[in-house]
């Protein structure tokens, strides 16, 4: 008697089992697809960033040249204010001798 409930334990213990791994296996197919799907996203990620690298190389190419042309205008800038700087002072000096006459006249 007492093999017979030892064997019908161990039947239970095994359907148990049964359940307990095909539960397991629709679990580990759950989670195939979710990593099927996680792997689509990660290539649709990658090529999103090869693309964007190619479009950084292209921008680079083209900020090059108009690199080129601010830092030549920067250069007329500073040439013009040197060339400016003695007629910015007359200016001041002429200004500053009209103020001086009229608040002679006004007195």
């Amino acid at each position: 008697m007492n093999a017979d409930v030892t064997v019908e334990q161990l039947e239970d213990v095994l359907g148990g089992l049964g359940e307990s791994l095909t539960d397991l296996n629709k679990s580990l197919t759950h989670l195939n697809t979710a990593v099927d799907r996680l792997n689509g996203g990660l290539d649709h990620f990658e090529a999103t960033l090869s693309r964007i690298d190619d479009l950084m190389g292209r921008l680079a190419t083209l900020v090059a040249p108009v690199e080129a042309v601010v830092q030549r205008i920067d250069h007329m800038m500073g040439v013009g204010e040197t060339v400016l700087a003695p007629l910015s002072v007359t200016e001041h000096a002429v200004r500053n001798a009209f103020n001086a006459l009229r608040s002679r006249t006004t007195r």
